[in-house]
């Protein structure tokens, strides 16, 4: 099963979902091509000087090429899209919230098992 690649008007929902079961999704024309260009410009040579994984774990043929938020400005309008901070800022708090349900439920276990000592 690949990714599944989601149309331009998807929901900050179908994103979450996808992003839950698959880890990834990718949303179809988000970019113009004259943005994609650019951004392609300015991320090559950082891609080009990153060396791909010494084992198996990291990917033989894998490059990974971090910072780029820093390296590249071009990359910024794509970190800060409405629709991906959108996502970002639903799943942020959903997590949140999740974890601190788990910190009550777990004082609440700690109270209970003062209280019976």
């Amino acid at each position: 099963m690949g990714i599944e690649t989601l149309p331009p008007d998807c929901s900050t929902e179908d994103i979450i979902r996808l992003m839950h079961r698959d880890g990834a999704c990718v949303i179809r024309d988000m970019l113009d091509e004259e943005t994609l260009s650019r951004l392609n410009a300015d991320l090559q040579p950082w891609i080009d000087r990153s060396e791909t994984g010494s084992d198996s774990f990291s990917g033989r043929q894998t490059k990974r090429t971090g910072g780029l938020v820093a390296r590249s400005p071009e990359s910024r309008p794509v970190i800060t899209h409405p629709q991906i901070l959108e996502a970002a800022e639903s799943q942020n708090a959903s997590e949140s919230q999740s974890q601190n349900q788990g910190e009550s439920e777990n004082a609440s276990q700690s109270e209970s098992q003062s209280e019976s000592q």
